[in-house]
């Protein structure tokens, strides 16, 4: 019975053998990209006993993994990108017997069959690895093809194995990032003529004024201290600036009054790490952004490594609530898209009452962020005023006001909010307490509220 039942799955697939033959190579190509998306290689002190492995018997289904190997070995993008993790110390004079598994082979051969297709390397290495090892030699003669190069590797006394090098040359580098970037280490990619985006924990000293910070379009920073923010934001090309919330401790600017925040006109996009551990001053007191129009609160660094955070605030009580306020009154930008994803504790979020009061449209004051087209908030609270918030919603629901941008009419007051999202991480659903948000989302406005339970990750969606 069990041998009839196979020859009939056998039947099935060679019935179905030519199927992939049909597939446009454009399609196969996404797939291929959606299901390799990076191929990972773990370099340990491999066994001295070779693995062995049992092929079956040949059926019809091969004739399609056939087609398909052939279809990928005329994809390059599909070999491109490599994630190297480097476990354990080798010892040189083993080398030669190192590759008892096959992993140096493998990587020559995925290495090879991208041809000059840009690539994404990203490398960690463990504690004593040996830089020389030959898994990240294999990746020195493809340099010249890297886009995007990520190094995680930290607490390990390093010898860079880059810095052998003579002269390295990054034609097609756009993205870098160091997790713990010593100082020299930024030197080796003075010669990346199409760096972007730049991505460090801490700048290493007497890093600023190299060349790689002048061509830079986006820059994540964490632990900035008050001189790098205000010598960085001099630059003339940054237009994503991604850090931490508050300053890093320096002993330099601790009894020293705040120095005047330093004007920066071409960052549109500003997101800030919040970690509601820190006590430093705010990073937004040395801020000036008039052309900021998207701001994001996001988990801070502490958060982002898993460290446990005592929550010390009352929840009616940001502390930097009030440098937000001066920053965006002395900025005077058009901010269309504020979004708090800082997945933070309650007791420590900056989304409290006085914030929600502080965006409600009034006659007889000043609106706070008066171009705010888009709300997206990520609610920790088991409780909340959903009044407020219903309130505030309303008086920024201004149809009128799109009808005068659209016809070129003066500038208004207050520009009409156009989307508002909150996911209430820790709330069951409360019955008609945004009931009346249905009427304006008739009207036009996408209004979504989330409860627990409800959506997919931390990260609200743009």
């Amino acid at each position: 019975m069990r041998d009839r039942d196979c020859e009939k799955q056998i039947k099935a697939l060679e019935s179905q053998e030519r199927e992939p033959a049909g597939v446009p190579d454009e399609i196969l190509q996404r797939v291929f990209d959606d299901c390799c998306n990076m191929n990972h290689f773990v370099v340990d002190n491999p066994s001295r006993t070779a693995g062995s492995y049992q092929t079956d018997t040949c059926t019809g289904s091969q004739y399609c993994l056939f087609t398909v190997a052939e279809d990928g070995l005329a994809m390059p993008s599909i070999w491109s990108n490599i994630s190297l993790l480097c476990v354990g110390q080798a010892v040189e004079e083993d080398y030669e017997d190192l590759d008892s598994d096959g992993i140096l082979s493998t990587m020559d051969i995925f290495l090879n069959r991208g041809l000059q297709h840009p690539m994404t390397v990203i490398i960690e290495l463990t504690d004593d690895f040996d830089n020389h090892y030959p898994a990240l030699t294999l990746l020195i003669p493809h340099m010249h093809r890297w886009r995007s190069f990520t190094d995680r590797s930290r607490f390990y006394q390093k010898d860079y194995f880059l810095h052998t090098l003579t002269s390295p040359n990054f034609p097609l580098l756009e993205e870098l990032e160091i997790a713990d970037a010593n100082e020299g280490d930024l030197d080796i990619f003075s010669s990346a003529p199409k760096l972007k985006k730049l991505s460090l924990d801490i700048i290493p000293s007497g890093s600023l004024e190299l060349s790689v910070f002048s061509r830079l379009t986006h820059l994540e920073l964490y632990c900035p201290r008050v001189y790098q923010i205000r010598e960085l934001t001099d630059n003339s090309h940054l237009v994503t600036l991604k850090t931490d919330t508050d300053e890093s401790y320096d002993s330099d600017f601790e009894l020293e009054e705040v120095p005047p925040p330093t004007p920066c006109r071409t960052i549109e996009t500003l997101i800030l790490c919040y970690d509601p551990g820190s006590f430093s001053r705010s990073i937004l007191l040395y801020l000036t952004l008039p052309s900021l129009k998207t701001m994001r609160l996001e988990r801070g660094y502490r958060e982002r490594r898993n460290e446990k955070i005592e929550p010390y605030m009352r929840e009616s009580d940001w502390y930097n609530f009030d440098p937000f306020m001066a920053f965006l009154s002395r900025s005077s930008c058009t901010l269309t898209t504020f979004v708090d994803d800082s997945y933070v504790a309650p007791q420590c979020s900056p989304i409290t009452g006085r914030f929600i009061e502080s965006l409600q449209v009034r006659d007889d004051t000043r609106p706070i962020v008066p171009r705010l087209h888009s709300l997206k908030l990520n609610v920790g609270a088991r409780s909340f005023g959903d009044g407020s918030v219903v309130d505030m919603v309303r008086s920024r629901w201004i149809p009128c006001k799109l009808l005068a941008c659209a016809s070129r009419e003066l500038e208004p007051r207050v520009d009409c909010l156009r989307e508002v999202t909150i996911r209430f991480r820790n709330r069951e659903e409360t019955k008609g307490a945004y009931e009346s948000l249905e009427e304006i989302e008739r009207d036009g406005m996408r209004a979504v509220v989330l409860w627990k339970n409800e959506g997919s990750g931390s990260e609200l969606e743009e």
